[in-house]
């Protein structure tokens, strides 16, 4: 999965910009950018980014599309 891809999607869909994800987030938004351009985050980052936007996110089986919560 490309989670920079991902962000940018649903970003572009709430139609917000990544100063608004970092306001949210608490964080500097150079230090945000930084971490998304180089792909530097972990993936507890990425909960608390999609967190934030309102999404959830899903583990399904590849073989029988089984959906985990």
């Amino acid at each position: 999965m490309d989670t920079k891809k991902v962000l940018n999607q649903v970003l572009a869909e709430r139609g917000m910009k990544m100063p608004d994800l970092a306001e949210k987030l608490d964080v500097h938004t150079p230090n945000l950018r930084n971490k998304v351009s180089r792909d530097a985050y972990s993936f507890k980052d990425f909960e608390a980014m999609m967190d934030v936007l309102g999404c959830d996110i899903q583990v399904v089986t590849r073989d029988t599309h089984k959906v985990f919560y």
